[in-house]
């Protein structure tokens, strides 16, 4: 049993952390929780409750009120931008625009194009200067491109409704109880403190993706089942992995009425079995680390997922960025319509995907799109059965340190990781250091890890193959068990 001062004055919660990756957290009825959820942010975060209102509003507009809306908040956007982004003020007067020539989103053809390398080359340049430091939070991913990127959230934008929107497509409240398939960041006391009062009443069950075995996978199912958890969420590689275990073990297991899934394309095989292990609805939401929530699946619009069309604008284009007629797949490109600190405009998401037109049965007017193509996340199997899951984001802490990075895994088990330096060769070399360090004792000695440095990193089919792997070893978990 774990707890400290701060938790108990915030909440009546007990805390307990089980042996392994798992921890359960909050206490509560289900008949009050929601209530006691949407309490804590009135008067914690009043602008959550009021963004949720509006969110709960805006589903519903008519195609004209919602065009004029995504029109009066780009014009925001660009206007903000303009003023206080000198990285944006250089790209428009370059491309001979200013904000007054764009009426709309029917306009956005006309902007630049945001790379991955425009926002690693020109951070400091994008950030607007009119945000205080106070209202910037950190955002890194090493992406499925295998090209890490840092970008800025700003603090002020309530995300947690367009959560809570979404869960109430599903039946649910902003307080239900989920298993997190998710990936265990180190924090202090502190942090863990706030983030459990942060969360309470929800009951949160976690299994670390960052390392899944066979132990820590049963020790999440009994908790899960106890509790009586409907909702089971987490990155696709992990839960899909996290499946293949349960029908490989058989026997009665728990069972969430919801899988949610993320980060990663849905691939119908993956699906099939997911929606087979756990006999429930597999419901994709889209998003990344630069642009939370920009989709994502009602129990009605299987396949296709409903775009939050009120807080983002979503392109689809050609290879030159030119826009394509609904119905048919392109690139994805990413406007952030609320993130005024760290404006993303037309960013190239590196995802492909296509506009649905019509609307759903289930009565939300917000627009639809298919189902997300393009980038994946691989597993990297160990010779005892243990998954790592989240081998894409290794370089998350260090997004300035290499330009782009593979993974092999060769038949024996073995890793090489390939790297491209970055111009600062100090922070690259401590970069290579720490990330060695990290992996070598996420193995646990059974296999080699090298790191070495390239001058380029092979491409297929004009898309980065991040990880790839030879070895066979999920057949280990099954000798595990026996």
């Amino acid at each position: 049993m774990e707890s400290n001062f701060l938790t108990v004055f915030l909440s009546p919660l007990t805390y307990h952390r089980a042996k392994g990756n798992i921890s359960v957290q909050g206490i509560g009825t289900m008949a009050s929780k929601d209530r006691l959820m949407k309490f804590k942010y009135r008067l914690f975060k009043p602008d959550t409750t009021e963004f949720f209102k509006r969110l709960m509003r805006s589903q519903n507009w008519s195609g004209e009120e919602l065009a004029a809306w995504q029109s009066e908040r780009l014009r925001r956007l660009l206007f903000n931008a303009w003023e206080h982004s000198p990285f944006y003020h250089r790209r428009f007067k370059e491309a001979g625009i200013h904000p007054h020539d764009i009426s709309g989103p029917q306009d956005l053809h006309l902007l630049p194009v945001l790379t991955r390398q425009d926002i690693r080359n020109h951070f400091c340049e994008i950030l607007a200067r009119n945000v205080p430091k106070r209202f910037l939070k950190p955002s890194t991913t090493g992406g499925t491109s295998g090209i890490p990127v840092r970008t800025l959230l700003d603090r002020r934008v309530p995300h947690a409704a367009l959560g809570w929107r979404m869960l109430s497509w599903w039946g649910y409240g902003p307080a239900v109880n989920i298993g997190l398939v998710w990936r265990e960041v180190d924090a202090s006391i502190v942090k863990r403190a706030l983030t459990r009062a942060f969360t309470w009443p929800s009951r949160q069950v976690r299994l670390n993706a960052s390392a899944i075995d066979a132990k820590s996978m049963e020790s999440f199912v009994r908790q899960c089942e106890r509790l009586n958890v409907p909702v089971l969420h987490g990155y696709m590689g992990a839960v899909h992995h996290l499946a293949r275990y349960l029908e490989m073990r058989g026997g009665d297991y728990w069972r969430p009425r919801h899988v949610w899934v993320t980060c990663s394309p849905v691939s119908r095989p993956h699906l099939e079995q997911i929606a087979r292990v756990f006999q429930a609805p597999v419901l994709d939401q889209y998003g990344s680390c630069e642009v939370y929530w920009i989709a994502a699946q009602c129990r009605y619009s299987t396949p296709n997922l409903h775009l939050f069309a009120d807080a983002r604008l979503v392109e689809v284009t050609d290879s030159r960025f030119r826009p394509v007629p609904d119905g048919r797949t392109g690139n994805l490109l990413i406007t952030d319509l609320e993130n005024l600190a760290f404006p993303i405009i037309r960013y190239a998401i590196g995802d492909r995907g296509r506009l649905i037109p019509g609307k759903c049965e289930c009565g939300i007017n917000l627009p639809l799109m298919g189902p997300v193509q393009g980038k994946n996340v691989d597993t990297i199997q160990l010779p005892d059965g243990t998954a790592i899951t989240d081998i894409n984001v290794i370089f998350d802490d260090f997004p300035e340190a290499v330009n782009a990075f593979q993974v092999y895994q060769d038949c024996a088990g073995n890793l090489e990781i390939r790297y491209i330096p970055a111009n600062d060769a100090q922070k690259t070399l401590q970069a290579v250091r720490i990330v060695r360090e990290r992996m070598q004792k996420a193995v646990h000695g059974q296999i080699e890890i090298q790191l070495r440095a390239v001058e380029k990193i092979p491409h297929r089919k004009g898309k980065l193959q991040y990880v790839f792997s030879e070895f066979k070893g999920i057949e280990n978990t099954r000798t595990q068990l026996e």
